[in-house]
């Protein structure tokens, strides 16, 4: 993976609609929307089989393919290729709500890491972004805040991710701002009910595997390398 920076002035910068984003070696955006991926690629090659490739040339036209899409709530993993990546993803971005958020994978001394249970699914914390803040520190106050963890030191930033969700009849993108993190471990875990998580965690490696296969699609693909 290597990072690619679009519109920012400082370095995990939240304060323009789109941030640090990453792309494949293949150069590609991958979105998820319902556990369903959407793959934005300047080109065809390397995109996997499974995947329903869609022909675009330019904004209008991406945008009536992507009201045809969710209109008809397509279940396919889906392709979109024609144009140069970059501006498709700007393109695809005014399409939506854009929502930027922060978040961490943090691992004690022990090697156990921590999961939030959030409206029933096994997840990571995260959490919006506050206007000005800084991604890394938003990613370390939503940690804190979700489970009471403290003491936290980021190691490296880690693969954003994006999906899309409906909210009060808006679509929204969100875009994930992840980090690594280590942590001594040594508070007692808190889950943050006002915001639907009622458990928190330590689990060892195997424990998180698991964790993660029941969890959402986008924390399985992009965390589970990491454990």
């Amino acid at each position: 993976m290597f990072s690619f920076i679009a519109l920012i002035c400082n370095k995990y910068s939240a304060t323009n609609a789109a941030v640090s984003v990453f792309l494949t070696m293949q150069q590609m955006y991958k979105v998820f929307y319902n556990d369903r991926a959407i793959l934005l690629a300047e080109k065809s090659e390397n995109i996997p089989e499974k995947f329903r490739k869609n022909q675009l040339w330019n904004k209008q036209e991406l945008f009536v393919f992507l009201e045809k899409y969710f209109r008809l709530q397509s279940a396919d993993d889906i392709a979109i290729v024609g144009y140069d990546v970059s501006k498709m993803m700007a393109d695809f971005t005014t399409y939506f709500k854009f929502i930027t958020a922060a978040g961490g994978l943090v691992k004690k001394n022990d090697e156990k890491f921590l999961f939030i249970k959030r409206w029933g699914i096994w997840d990571l914390p995260k959490g919006k972004v506050e206007k000005n803040e800084l991604l890394e520190m938003a990613a370390i106050r939503e940690v804190e805040e979700e489970t009471n963890v403290s003491g936290l030191f980021v190691q490296k930033r880690l693969e954003d991710t994006f999906h899309i969700y409906e909210l009060e009849e808006t679509m929204c993108l969100k875009q994930t701002a992840w980090f690594f993190m280590l942590a001594d471990g040594h508070q007692i875990l808190k889950p943050q009910m006002n915001e639907g998580i009622t458990n928190v965690v330590w689990m060892d490696r195997e424990q998180s595997k698991k964790a993660l296969s029941a969890s959402y699609r986008s924390l399985k693909e992009t965390m589970m390398p990491y454990l």
